[in-house]
């Protein structure tokens, strides 16, 4: 039931991402935050569950698939980048956002250097400039090890901001164990 409950989550997140601002006739405008190359976040008025500058957010968001165009940021990195806005918009401190990312499968392209990616998609790196405003809010970024080891894929292809794990379900199992929510795509 808590997985059902998480999937639900992450869904209306990705839609929460994926929607263009509303016209503002019944809803707020969306509100910029504090990462730029990240989306904005539309504060909800007398919500069920409210935002709470004193509670510890925990999630670790999974990240499987590539993207559709390799020149735009992944949808994943997106949808933290919207919460990491929103919770801090509601002046909730970086120490209680603790927020983590595990790659593995196509998706772990998103966290290649420039001449990783580059060479593999013709582009620079269009992730880049999220995953660091991520990592200085405090996001820590895993790839899975068995993976990388699984498609032969060398670490110096990897930023220096990611850390290679032993393997992502490990990363999983550990990081729910000490409770965070676990985030599907």
């Amino acid at each position: 039931m808590k997985r059902v409950r998480l999937a639900l989550l992450a869904a209306l997140a990705a839609l929460m991402v994926a929607q263009p601002a509303a016209a503002g006739v019944n809803w707020p405008a969306k509100q910029a935050g504090p990462l730029a190359d990240a989306p904005g976040y539309v504060p909800i008025q007398n919500a069920a569950v409210p935002r709470d500058p004193t509670h510890a957010y925990k999630a670790l968001f999974n990240a499987e698939t590539g993207p559709k165009d390799k020149t735009k940021p992944l949808a994943q990195l997106m949808r933290v980048g919207a919460q990491v806005n929103g919770l801090m918009l509601a002046n909730v401190p970086t120490s209680n956002i603790r927020f983590a990312m595990i790659f593995h499968g196509p998706a772990v392209d998103a966290l290649l250097n420039d001449k990783a990616y580059r060479a593999k998609s013709g582009v620079n790196n269009p992730n880049l400039p999220l995953v660091a405003e991520l990592k200085h809010a405090g996001v820590h970024f895993y790839v899975c090890g068995q993976y990388m080891a699984g498609v032969d894929m060398p670490r110096a292809d990897l930023i220096a901001d990611a850390e290679v794990a032993e393997a992502a379900t490990l990363v999983m199992i550990r990081l729910e164990n000490d409770g965070y929510a676990l985030i599907g795509e």
